[in-house]
């Protein structure tokens, strides 16, 4: 058992890892014994976080990092955000508790078996989870199918370990010296982004991406150009702008 405060937490099998995160089953329980209702997953980092050197032990910018993402997530309450209940930060093993997804988009897409409908609320679900976080000044950087996660009916963007806060608070400016030229998944990186050059258009090209890959059909085609245009300029200005087009396609749900 793992107590935290006026909670336990009996962490019960690994289900996932990736990158630097590792994500397990946890079941939580009250300090009187009493369990929570609901399933829970606990995500904490996967690997070592020191650096050792001939020089000593030195604490990796990881754990700087993944404690940017928790504050950043936690930053956006939104209904297609993952929520963070309880975490733990400021110590070497940093770690936060969320609901247990019942699959990723990912996951559904290789299924095929989402119909029309599904596909269509799935992204919009997305669409609006980005404008959360575009409207809080960040930016994702790895909007991807995987990381898009499905509780019953709603879909909820999570996996804020790349975001990038545009005010450029200290920890981004601390953290872009250990990112790689281009972060994200290939498929989903703007052509713009090996010269670091992240704004809210490079998050729209990884949308449109995504959208091609729910593959709704012939109607969307046009929404998909235009968001992965080479040139960011001819992209959407916003995330607010790919909503209006699909209300105009489909009609408000």
């Amino acid at each position: 058992m793992i107590e935290h405060g006026n909670y336990l937490l009996n962490v019960k099998e690994e289900i996932g890892s990736g990158g630097f995160g590792l994500v397990e089953r946890v079941e939580l329980y009250n300090v009187r014994g009493v369990r929570c209702p609901g399933q829970f997953a606990r995500k904490s980092l996967a690997t070592d976080p020191y650096i050792y050197t001939s020089q000593g032990v030195v604490r990796s910018e990881i754990i700087t990092r993944f404690e940017r993402e928790i504050l950043y997530q936690e930053k956006c309450p939104d209904t297609n955000i993952v929520p963070i209940y309880l975490h733990s930060i400021g110590n070497d093993n940093p770690w936060y508790l969320m609901d247990l997804a019942d699959k990723d988009l990912g996951k559904e897409i290789r299924a095929g078996r989402l119909t029309t409908e599904e596909k269509i609320h799935a992204f919009r679900d997305v669409l609006k989870g980005v404008k959360c976080i575009h409207d809080n000044d960040l930016l994702h950087r790895d909007i991807k199918p995987r990381n898009v996660l499905k509780f019953e009916n709603t879909y909820k963007v999570g996996d804020f370990g790349l975001v990038k806060n545009l005010n450029q608070d200290p920890n981004s400016v601390v953290l872009t010296q250990i990112n790689d030229p281009a972060m994200g998944t290939e498929r989903y990186i703007a052509p713009e982004c090996g010269g670091q050059q992240y704004t809210r258009q490079s998050d729209i090209f990884a949308i449109g991406v995504l959208l091609e890959d729910l593959n709704i059909g012939n109607e969307f085609d046009l929404m998909i150009e235009k968001a992965t245009n080479r040139r960011p300029t001819k992209r959407y200005n916003t995330v607010d702008e790919m909503l209006t087009e699909l209300d105009l396609i489909f009609g408000v749900e």
